[in-house]
């Protein structure tokens, strides 16, 4: 009998235990999952197809072929920044920091530059001889790390390939449709763009574009728009075309100046350093604009084609 009941009994505990637990697993709360954010990735592909692999699995040969290429249609300036975000994360080629530049132009993402030591050697030495033409006065300017900057109404998102920007003019502002980025930068006086695969209509079309920055004030917009163009094909003696090209706001449209100043231009192009004929110009104006230009600079600081030439030679 004693047994009977101490198993009755032993049976009772477990019940009200198993009882006991259930309740409390019945009435615990239950926590809802926080929902993961998209990555950069999915922002970026949203519901458009992208074609970045498809370039990535072609030859250099190819991809040389088919600039400037279309990456993606119908996407947001959001979408754009949220790739490269996430191409420069995953340490795939990027606009600044790998082998590709990009740019996003009216609702299209471009693959526009396949670089090439040339390409970044000439973009540097473009912006040091404005510095080094200066002279004591080479601290007025800065050259800004190559920033990203896209118009207010998104249409626009490029980077150049080089710049200088006056210290102390000025900017527009966070809101303002003027501004270069969402910090409410300027944008760089100087700008220079470089090409060696893209094709010359291309970038001379970028640097016009860039004049058109900042149209309500324009004192924060870009006021000249230089482009070097570097032939790809090696001629049969030996060198290469080599174009410069000059665009300033005052005068839209045709470049004001334009210079072949490779081996094969003409009088054999810049042979020598201080050839008035192998210089571009630019106005002391535009690089100090909207300040007054200081006493004792000329009307203009030459950047001369000769130092442009070397370097890109010696990058070959």
């Amino acid at each position: 009998m004693a047994d009977t009941l101490g198993t009755d009994s032993s049976k009772k505990r477990r019940s009200y235990a198993s009882v006991t637990s259930a309740t409390a697993v019945g009435t615990k709360k239950k926590t809802r999952k926080a929902k993961p954010k998209p990555s950069a990735a999915e922002v970026a592909r949203g519901a458009t197809e992208w074609k970045v692999d498809e370039f990535y699995s072609w030859s250099v040969e190819t991809q040389t072929s088919k600039l400037p290429f279309c990456l993606a249609e119908g996407i947001s300036l959001h979408q754009f920044e949220k790739m490269i975000e996430h191409r420069e994360k995953t340490g795939r080629s990027s606009q600044t920091g790998g082998c590709f530049k990009w740019e996003f132009r009216a609702g299209k993402a471009w693959i526009y530059e396949l670089p090439h030591r040339c390409h970044e050697e000439a973009a540097g030495q473009l912006a040091q001889e404005i510095v080094l033409g200066l002279g004591a006065h080479g601290r007025d300017v800065k050259i800004p790390p190559s920033p990203r900057m896209a118009d207010s109404n998104g249409a626009l998102s490029a980077e150049p390939d080089s710049s200088v920007e006056v210290r102390g003019g000025g900017r527009p502002g966070p809101g303002s449709p003027d501004r270069s980025d969402a910090q409410g930068n300027r944008f760089s006086n100087i700008v220079f763009e470089v090409a060696y695969n893209e094709s010359e209509r291309h970038v001379r079309a970028k640097a016009q574009a860039w004049l058109l920055t900042a149209p309500t004030q324009p004192q924060y917009g870009v006021q000249q728009g230089i482009v070097v163009k570097i032939g790809t094909n090696v001629r049969v003696s030996g060198h290469r075309t080599m174009k410069a090209f000059r665009y300033e706001r005052a005068n839209l449209g045709n470049p004001v100046q334009e210079i072949e100043f490779g081996h094969d231009g003409p009088n054999g192009g810049a042979t020598a350093a201080g050839i008035p004929a192998m210089q571009i110009n630019v106005p002391t104006v535009s690089i100090y604009h909207p300040l007054a230009v200081p006493d004792g600079l000329g009307p203009s600081i030459p950047i001369d084609l000769f130092e442009i030439r070397q370097v890109i030679e010696d990058s070959f």
